[in-house]
Formats: C-alpha cells, sequence, structure tokens
C-alpha cells in the first residue's frame, strides 16, 4: 500500500464551470472571480474579499495596504512557511521573529509583548495547521499598543475561534487556495476585511495599479482612458480559477468535518504510543487539520522509516530566523528562539485529506507502531 501525504479533492463540477469559463471568452478578473469575492466574503461573515493568485500575494497586498514600509518592524512567528517572512523584506521592513507555544504551534502571545519596539507597526498571526492562533488576546495588544494584525490564514479556510470564522475578526485576513490546502483553485488566494478603503488599495495593486479593471471597463462599455494611481503587481486571480474556487468552497465545510473525523481517528489510534506528542485543540476552537502534525522523537527516522514502507509524510514547517536568507540578514543564529527550535525539530506532517480511508489511517498508525524510537 502507498499512502499520500495530500491529494486535493475535485468534483466534475468543476470541469463544467471551468468549460463555463472558456467558452465565455473571457478568462482572466471578471465575473467569476468578483462572484467568488462576495460568496467567500459572505462564508467568512466579513464585508469584503478580493481574489488574488495566491496567499502570497494576499499577505503582500495586506502588508502595502497597510502602509508597511521601509523600516518598520513586522512580528512574525518563527515556525511558518517562509512566504510570510519574505513579504515583510519585500515591503524593506525588518521580520522580528517570535516564540511558537508548543502545544498548537501558534505564536506565542506573550513573547510578542517582549519584541514590540517604536518600529513596530503590526503582527503577523499564522492560524498553523489550522489551528486559530489567539485572535482575542491579540487584538487587545494591538489596541493597547495601535499596531495592525494581518492573519495569514494560509491554512485555515473554514477554522473558527470561539464560535466565530476565522477573517470575521476585522482584521486583515489573507487565505491560500494552493492543492494543500482545505479548499484550492489549482494556485489563488484570498484578501477578507471589513476595512474598505484597506481592499480598495489593495484591489488598485493587484493589477498594476489601474484603477478601473478591465472588466469594469467592458461591463460599463467605455472605452475611456486607462488610469494607474499605483505602481502595482500583477496578482489578479483568472475567472477559471475562481469557477475551480466557487465549487470548492460549496464542499468547504464537508470536507473539513471530514479532516476532523480523520484527525480523531488518528489521535484515538496514537494515544498510546510512546514519544510522541499529538496535536491538540484548545477550548474554543474549531480546528480544520489543514495537516495533522505530530511531534516525534527521532523524527527524522521515523520519516524515513515510514517512506521506506510507502507512506508520505512531511517536514512543512522549519524555523525561518534559521534558514540561511535570514540568518545571514538579521543575524540570527541557533539558541535564540529555542522554544520554536525544539518544537520544529520534532514535527512531523502525516497524510491528510478528506478522502483518506480508515484502512489507509490504520496503515500509517502500523507503521508508526513498528517503528523503534
Amino acid at each position: 500500500m502507498n499512502v499520500p501525504l495530500s491529494k486535493p479533492k475535485y468534483y466534475s463540477e468543476e470541469v463544467d464551470a471551468v468549460r463555463e469559463v472558456l467558452e465565455s471568452g473571457w478568462l482572466t478578473q471578471g465575473v467569476k472571480t468578483i462572484e467568488l469575492e462576495e460568496k467567500f466574503a459572505r462564508y467568512c461573515n466579513a464585508k469584503y474579499a478580493l481574489a488574488v493568485n495566491s496567499g502570497t500575494a494576499a499577505l503582500h497586498l495586506a502588508l502595502m495596504a497597510h502602509g508597511i514600509g521601509n523600516g518598520d518592524e513586522v512580528i512574525v512567528p518563527t515556525i511558518t512557511f517562509v512566504a510570510t517572512a519574505n513579504v515583510v523584506v519585500m515591503q524593506n521592513a525588518i521580520p522580528v521573529f517570535a516564540e511558537v507555544e508548543p502545544p498548537t504551534c501558534n505564536i506565542d502571545v506573550n513573547d510578542i509583548r517582549k519584541r514590540i519596539t517604536k518600529r513596530t507597526k503590526a503582527v503577523i498571526l499564522v492560524h498553523l495547521h489550522g489551528h486559530p492562533a489567539n485572535i482575542g488576546e491579540l487584538m487587545e495588544i494591538a489596541k493597547e499598543k495601535n499596531l495592525a494584525i494581518i492573519e495569514d490564514a494560509a491554512q485555515a479556510n473554514g477554522a473558527e475561534y470561539h464560535g466565530k470564522k476565522i477573517g470575521s475578526f476585522g482584521n486583515t485576513t489573507c487565505f491560500s487556495f494552493h492543492p494543500l490546502k482545505n479548499m484550492t483553485t489549482g494556485e489563488g488566494g484570498m484578501v477578507v476585511s471589513n476595512d474598505k478603503e484597506i481592499i480598495e488599495k489593495a484591489s488598485i495593486l493587484r493589477s498594476h495599479g489601474e484603477v478601473k479593471s478591465a472588466w469594469q471597463r467592458f461591463k460599463n462599455k467605455t472605452i475611456a482612458k486607462r488610469s494607474f494611481a499605483e505602481i502595482g503587481y500583477n496578482y489578479r486571480m483568472p475567472d477559471i480559477l475562481a469557477a475551480i474556487g466557487l465549487v470548492q468552497l460549496k464542499h468547504l465545510d464537508e470536507n473539513n468535518e471530514r479532516r476532523i473525523e480523520i484527525a480523531k481517528i488518528y489521535s484515538d489510534k496514537l494515544s498510546g504510543v510512546k514519544n510522541i506528542q499529538l496535536p491538540c485543540t484548545k477550548k474554543g476552537s474549531k480546528h480544520v487539520f489543514n495537516f495533522y502534525a505530530i511531534k516525534a522523537e527521532n523524527r527524522d527516522k521515523l520519516a524515513a522509516h515510514l517512506f521506506k514502507n510507502g507512506i508520505s509524510t512531511s517536514v512543512h514547517h522549519y524555523p525561518c530566523h534559521l534558514e540561511e536568507v535570514y540568518a545571514k540578514r538579521f543575524n540570527y543564529k541557533k539558541g535564540d528562539l529555542p522554544i520554536s527550535e525544539n518544537v520544529s525539530s520534532k514535527l512531523l506532517s502525516l497524510p491528510m485529506y478528506p478522502d483518506l480511508k480508515e484502512g489507509e489511517i490504520e496503515f500509517v498508525v502500523e507503521g508508526i507502531r513498528k517503528f523503534r524510537f
């Protein structure tokens, strides 16, 4: 038996949806993109959503829209995908890496307080693995210190914090629709906000700084001169991807419930295994298990053992501050964030996707049980 790490779930509806776009002759950002934005905003209980071509683009636009720039400091958890920090540097700002709390691997709010300076302008809050971070306490700190909060919800489509959807808290929230995420458009992302000015600014920057999009000009049947107000980017989402996203969004909740069910099966079957720690779900949080990440002693040897036996795993997150580019540029070294470094040395993502069968889960569990820690 071979069990892959992940497998995107697609539907026959998507074939028809893409065909409809192809036959329309309008393939780039257009009516389907607008429809996805409206429906995704409603799903998140937010006022506005802006579709883009990646989660990284969403984060970059969010920083620009909040005016983060040269010399500003942005606090970022060190355990995250490197794009979370990269977008800060893309703005000539300075990423200040913070520790994570071991149970969830989300940013440690108490550590944030220690790292705030006069130059701190924002905190990027990552909802790692699909488990919501401590939004409530961080929003209190942000209000006290006049900081912007940007939520990196790339792994948290559909997650909830105390009964409210991620994206509904009034912060600027960025989602990803990469194939590894809980819903996918192949590539793609979304900026969600209740702030009209943030969305309008991000909208202009999304398409080369142009004030009116091609679809808006076409819809209004105008040949007015094109106007560019900013130096922008090509971060548009094509309508082909938006059409896929509309189908994926319809099935997001059911697929998340299946992920939660799979996580429970894993946890029940692995509960007696020594030398591993299972992922937790804090009270008041809905964890949607983009990844099911255990903490294991002899992690690398366990991963090699599982791979040899047909089970794919991955180490998705290494400490960003120890990556060569950040260690050299900002003078980080091993030992600077010891809690996160210790946690990351043990993290291992097991196979997780909605179509994962119980027999496959049992096969993974048996593979772990047979390993000599």
